[in-house]
């Protein structure tokens, strides 16, 4: 069997297994980057190797892939690999040795002018559309969880949120994708958390304009991730903001949330990630203010004498 053959086949028994958008992604990766690499070349013979020159001398050379991408081709590549092995289509597993580092991505997250700013304009805008904005940079939800809200998922006697669903695109060819309602990828996204209080007014205005989403449409329904992103876009442009992209919105919950005290297990929590590990490895370059803070606050407890004068 040759390496391109097996990858059609495990893809296939994929089916069920595993959301449709993971396997849409895994399919798009499969016949993007992995099969025209390996087509032909019996997936005996495959070695470690060649998978490591494959991973240096195309992904990261030739395609010039971001680090996110070649873990993410890996991942899947690892996963067919693995269950080959334990088939006994292959005897040893050659990707069993590999490992790749991701590069710490800089973290673009607005500053306290730049989100100032953002919020003055929502909040005079007066536009209903808009003030999804505010709730995502208060409550660090992803673009996803935000357009998925319902009515049902807001308690405003307790000011909490209920996320259990997301929405999405379903890219189904080239230039072409499907929206689509689902749950969260993982079950650490799914989780209730409390939101500032201050926000409740702009729930109440969001429930007076009607429709059965937080951030509805004009008929009611839910807003796909696309026509938002480009509205936050237009945003941008108007106030003259270095752009950046919606998930800049929940890297300045973070940040702000740390500068302020927050522990990594809480907002861990509150962020959905799987583990405080995550939060802390994504993040760490936000707690330079605590340390600052930490080593002011430890210092001042260091009394002036005549000793330290003379030094």
């Amino acid at each position: 069997m040759t390496t391109d053959e097996y990858f059609d086949l495990w893809l296939k028994e994929q089916e069920g297994k595993i959301k449709a958008r993971t396997l849409n992604r895994y399919a798009e990766l499969i016949a993007t980057h992995i099969k025209p690499s390996f087509e032909g070349i019996p997936i005996k013979k495959v070695t470690k190797d060649m998978i490591e020159r494959y991973v240096a001398e195309y992904l990261q050379a030739q395609a010039g892939l971001a680090d996110n991408s070649v873990l993410q081709i890996m991942g899947v590549i690892k996963r067919a690999f693995k269950q080959a092995a334990i088939k006994g289509i292959i005897r040893v597993n050659p990707t069993l040795d590999i490992s790749l580092k991701h590069r710490q991505k800089k973290i673009d997250a607005f500053t306290e002018r730049e989100q100032r700013k953002l919020e003055r304009f929502i909040i005079s805008s007066g536009r209903a559309r808009y003030y999804g904005i505010l709730i995502a940079l208060y409550t660090g939800l992803r673009i996803g969880e935000l357009l998925a809200l319902t009515w049902d998922d807001v308690d405003m006697r307790n000011a909490t949120l209920s996320i259990s669903k997301t929405v999405g695109n379903l890219r189904i060819s080239k230039g072409q994708s499907n929206p689509y309602l689902g749950t969260p990828k993982t079950a650490a996204g799914v989780r209730v958390i409390p939101y500032p209080k201050q926000l409740t007014p702009l729930f109440r205005l969001l429930k007076s304009v009607g429709g059965e989403y937080v951030v509805s449409t004009i008929k009611g329904g839910y807003v796909q991730v696309n026509s938002y992103q480009k509205t936050f876009c237009n945003i941008l442009r108007m106030l003259k903001i270095t752009h950046k992209g919606f998930h800049s919105l929940r890297h300045t919950y973070a940040t702000r949330a740390l500068e302020s005290g927050a522990d990594m297990k809480t907002l861990s929590e509150m962020l959905g990630h799987s583990s405080p590990t995550v939060t802390l490895a994504r993040y760490a370059h936000s707690t330079e203010k605590q340390k600052v803070k930490l080593t002011q606050q430890v210092g001042s407890r260091l009394k002036r004498t005549d000793y330290y004068l003379e030094m």
